[in-house]
């Protein structure tokens, strides 16, 4: 599945490169399988170290602003300052995963599904219980991308003026 932590914005190794050339690979990291990463340091070893990292399919990263929240109980978290879930697309691999914790969940009360097809209203009520207690904690979610965004605003100036046009033709 690869490095996950959102926290860390994933470099291409075309930004590796290019930061490497100019002497500011250093303070990047390398990223593991596990969610583990190591810190480049000024005297890395670019065929040994970075190199070497590359071609067995390592990837690397910059971490990227991070705030400390309280959950209800108050168990600390650490978490992106916006945690962009627009970059995650798809959501469905995520909501499947759930699914199954459900299912086990419920298998400890002795309740089996019928069927092996996820109830998705379940799903989407717990997604949303756990999305409302991050909330609660101070997450600053993005749900949308930039550019999605703007195809927003932009369809609602449109009918705006659209409406307002309409508004003073009438008024004629």
């Amino acid at each position: 599945m690869g490095y996950t932590w959102l926290g860390m914005r994933k470099l291409t190794w075309e930004e590796v490169l290019q930061r490497h050339e100019k002497g500011e690979l250093a303070g990047c990291f390398r990223l593991y399988d596990d969610n583990s990463e190591a810190m480049i340091d000024r005297g890395y070893d670019f065929a040994g170290d970075i190199l070497a990292h590359h071609k067995k399919g390592g990837e690397f990263g910059e971490e990227i602003d991070t705030v400390d929240l309280e959950l209800a109980d108050g168990k600390k978290i650490t978490v992106p300052a916006v945690v962009d879930v627009s970059a995650l697309g798809c959501m469905d691999e995520l909501e499947y995963e759930l699914w199954h914790a459900i299912e086990d969940y419920m298998v400890q009360f002795g309740i089996r599904t019928q069927d092996d097809e996820p109830d998705w209203a379940t799903v989407k009520a717990v997604q949303d219980s756990i999305f409302t207690a991050f909330t609660d904690a101070g997450v600053n979610f993005k749900f949308l991308s930039d550019e999605k965004l703007g195809e927003i605003e932009k369809a609602i100036k449109k009918k705006e003026s659209e409406s307002w046009a309409a508004k003073r033709k009438k008024n004629r």
